[in-house]
């Protein structure tokens, strides 16, 4: 068992070697319908698979800036949420910036217990 976003194991699950158990998000994937959520079927695994954009410590301010105003600007558009449709992924525009950092941290705090619980994370 393991758990890893639609599309690297797209190839592997449409062959017949991969059996999908279900989506650890909190609703179905768009374009992934097809497939149920764990909370669906009684486990409330809030588990997300996500990814962005860091940047070095120290970055000026000015950079920080204009980069977080580029990254909404990209993420409002529809280009970018068919691109995240047609990769199962879930865009999250309103994540930038200091809106991401306690994304990230509540993320981990969700997941912590269950990283623990595996023997994944030391208490």
């Amino acid at each position: 068992m393991g758990i890893a976003s639609y599309k690297v194991l797209q190839s592997q699950i449409d062959a017949g070697n991969i059996r999908v158990l279900g989506v650890t998000a909190s609703e179905r994937v768009p374009g992934f319908t097809q497939f149920s959520t764990l909370k669906e079927q009684g486990y409330d695994l809030p588990m997300l698979s996500w990814t962005c954009h860091i940047g070095p410590n120290g970055l000026p301010a000015e950079v920080m800036k204009k980069l977080h105003s580029l990254f909404k600007k990209l993420a409002a558009t529809p280009e970018w949420r068919d691109w995240c449709a047609a990769k199962g992924s879930i865009p999250s525009p309103e994540l930038v910036g200091e809106e991401a950092a306690k994304f990230i941290d509540q993320d981990a705090e969700l997941q912590r217990p269950i990283l623990e619980e595996l023997g994944i994370v030391k208490r």
